[in-house]
């Protein structure tokens, strides 16, 4: 499993920091979360940076704006356009917002390569179904070959297991290409440090091993990441010896 950070638009660094921050830190992959902003917004440096960085084969992931359902043609049209140059390893969407019609478009119009990806949310509802993250997932890989994007704090801030949560989908044949790790205590969703919660995150990982899940593994927190990533190192290196 590959350990990545993502951007942020809280830590007050520029998207060519946070790459070369990344690279110097020995992360798998780099998630470019377009989190209240879109490509237009990437500078012609910053452009560069991520073609050198392909040119390595250096690995990326996409996590789409929460509100890509709600963006205006150009704005749309300019993210596709990026997506499908950038060809990243997966590209994730919240559940709750999405219509299955959109989901059949995004797929039909990205990069055989990029997986897509659906990812839990709080709450557990769907905005416009009335459904909740399962069995809108039971009947979104009939529409179209979307895997998952399971947040580790989003399911324990719903009070859901996370061992059950991973049988029911592995159980219904969805896979699980992306884990957001992030900590909290049940209360809200602090997107916390891995080990500063209650999540038991050895346990979670071998649980996936178990059921034979690799997936790319998404720092989703800004504060102290590094501690995050060092502790996610020592789980999977743990298990990877058993």
């Amino acid at each position: 499993m590959k350990i990545g950070f993502q951007t942020s638009k809280y830590n007050g660094l520029t998207l060519e920091e946070e790459l070369n921050f990344a690279v110097n830190q020995n992360a798998g992959f780099f998630d470019i979360f377009f989190d209240e902003w879109l490509p237009d917004q990437i500078t012609a440096a910053e452009h560069q940076t991520i073609h050198k960085l392909k040119m390595k084969n250096f690995p990326f992931t996409v996590h789409l704006p929460i509100n890509t359902p709600k963006l205006c043609t150009d704005e749309l049209h300019s993210l596709i356009h990026f997506v499908k140059e950038l060809k990243p390893l997966t590209a994730t969407l919240h559940f709750d917002t999405v219509t299955f019609e959109f989901l059949k478009y995004i797929s039909d119009n990205t990069a055989e390569s990029t997986v897509i990806c659906i990812e839990n949310t709080i709450p557990d509802k769907h905005r416009i179904y009335d459904k909740k993250y399962l069995n809108f997932m039971k009947e979104a890989v009939k529409i179209a070959p979307i895997q998952a994007t399971f947040d580790t704090g989003h399911c324990y801030a719903n009070h859901y297991d996370l061992i059950q949560t991973v049988d029911e989908l592995c159980y219904n044949g969805i896979h699980i290409a992306t884990v957001h790790a992030h900590d909290n205590d049940g209360t809200c969703d602090a997107h916390g440090t891995v080990g500063s919660g209650m999540i038991d995150f050895q346990s979670f990982f071998q649980h996936l091993t178990e059921r034979k899940q690799h997936p790319l593994i998404v720092i989703e927190h800004w504060t102290d990441n590094v501690t995050s990533f060092e502790r996610l190192q020592k789980i999977i290196s743990n298990l990877q010896k058993l």
